[in-house]
């Protein structure tokens, strides 16, 4: 069972800076990114205001507690 970031996911196809470059601003391939995003991988609380920042998003909002579960 893995848990989803829809949210996460989403946020990344609407915005200008493609994934690969957020990925590059973490300090992570786009094959972790693509794992945080499925819920293989779980990123540092500073990963995720890196994500967070790159994106114009806060933490909290694209990290939710709750995210769907497949």
């Amino acid at each position: 069972v893995f848990i989803v970031n829809i949210v996460l996911k989403q946020a990344l196809a609407v915005h200008e800076i493609p994934a690969y470059k957020i990925a590059e601003k973490v300090g992570r391939s786009p094959g972790w990114l693509s794992m945080v995003i499925r819920g293989m991988a779980e990123p540092s609380e500073l990963e995720k205001q890196v994500i967070a920042d790159s994106l114009e998003r806060r933490v909290g909002e694209l990290f939710p507690a709750n995210s769907e579960v497949l």
